[in-house]
């Protein structure tokens, strides 16, 4: 039998509350998997077999039990934050892209396009360079379209 380098000993109030989260529909099917390694660690089952019976990996297995052993019940069960990148524009520039959309567009347009607007954030020295995906964004963000807002532009 492998040696488990993190061994899963659940007290009864511990086994109790995993039950409850691995049995509990409000709860997400992360979560619940991970209440569900939990007891089957304590039960005494390699990662191999608990990945296989749950359909996750084994270094998801082997996460959990790190975390249990190191953190507890409550972190090993939780996502870590993810703190994703830093906003591309700060509320005053994207107030100042939000009226931008209202006055016309350039001489040789018709009309405001995503890439023509972050191509002209990049002119203006706003940031370095911006997608026109993050214009879309910030745009969706205020509920703003640019077929709507550059009509009375026009």
């Amino acid at each position: 039998m492998p040696i488990i380098k993190y061994p899963v000993s659940l007290s009864e109030d511990q086994i109790q509350y995993l039950n409850s989260v691995s049995r509990n529909p409000n709860i997400g099917l992360r979560q619940r998997n991970r209440a569900r390694i939990l007891l089957r660690a304590n039960d005494g089952l390699t990662d191999s077999i608990i990945s296989k019976s749950l359909s996750v990996s084994m270094a998801t297995v082997g996460r959990i039990r790190k975390r249990f052993v190191e953190e507890g019940v409550r972190v090993a069960l939780n996502e870590r934050s993810r703190p994703g990148q830093e906003r591309k524009l700060d509320a005053q520039q994207e107030q100042k892209l939000l009226k931008l959309i209202q006055n016309a567009p350039p001489q040789s347009r018709k009309r405001w396009t995503l890439r023509l607007l972050a191509s002209h954030v990049s002119d203006q020295d706003w940031v370095d360079t911006i997608s026109h995906e993050t214009i879309r964004t910030i745009l969706c963000k205020f509920d703003q379209s640019l077929t709507t807002s550059s009509k009375g532009a026009q």
